[in-house]
């Protein structure tokens, strides 16, 4: 037998199960969707056009942004710094433990953790509840009977304010008044608060008796003036006060 013969014979039949497995290999698959449809999804870039990206981007290195990160789901990263604002219309969470958490500043001054309130009524406080803490809806108002509220009250001309009330409103009386009296007797047409009031007398003229009159009989409509000497003809000028 020729050798050469069956080496040839041998290498033909060897490239025709190549060629055959090869076809059914690299067989023809007829496209999942038609003409625009199916296509691969474009690559992030560098071009000024918007791109969404529907899966997962994972980095193992910085992202640099100078204008907005849109995420309609979330964002995970061990560290965001940013020197604009983080603007979330879902939630901001930082995990617990070391070196997580909300930072200010160097990143040194971080909490894991809203930090406790608590708010207790000091003097002249009301708190309703009696304790705030942060979940509270209450109110914090003066306590009237520890506090003087801003005087509010007037008083009419001739008349002034003999007392003021914790809330703020005034009692008011004619607590002086004046007038002359010729004579000893009766000074009638006071309206006074009460009889402790005190009249002072000044004689215009007259004895010594005369110059040392004194109210007596005194009520809150009037009082008398009263001396040694019958003083009949002096003029006294009179002042009614309440202390």
């Amino acid at each position: 037998m020729n050798l050469h013969r069956v080496l040839s014979t041998s290498a033909v039949a060897l490239t025709a199960v190549l060629l055959s497995v090869g076809i059914q290999t690299f067989a023809y698959t007829a496209p999942s969707a038609g003409p625009t449809g199916g296509d691969a999804d474009a690559p992030l870039n560098v071009g000024s056009s918007a791109q969404t990206k529907t899966g997962a981007l994972s980095l193992s290195s910085t992202l640099g942004v100078t204008g907005t990160i849109s995420a309609n789901g979330g964002i995970q990263a061990t560290q965001i710094q940013t020197t604009g604002s983080i603007q979330s219309l879902g939630k901001v969470i930082a995990s617990s433990g070391a070196g997580n958490g909300f930072c200010l500043g160097s990143g040194t001054n971080c909490v894991t953790a809203w930090p406790a309130l608590s708010l207790t009524a000091g003097s002249g406080v009301v708190l309703s509840p009696t304790t705030i803490t942060r979940d509270s809806v209450g109110t914090i108002s003066a306590d009237t009977s520890y506090v003087q509220r801003r005087v509010s009250g007037t008083c009419t001309v001739g008349s002034s304010i003999t007392a003021v009330a914790a809330d703020g409103t005034v009692t008011c009386s004619k607590k002086m008044q004046t007038g002359t009296r010729t004579g000893l007797g009766a000074v009638t047409g006071l309206s006074m608060p009460d009889t402790t009031y005190v009249v002072a007398l000044d004689p215009n003229g007259g004895s010594t008796d005369c110059r040392a009159a004194y109210a007596t009989s005194k009520t809150t409509s009037g009082f008398s003036i009263t001396a040694g000497d019958a003083c009949t003809s002096v003029v006294y000028s009179w002042i009614a006060i309440d202390y």
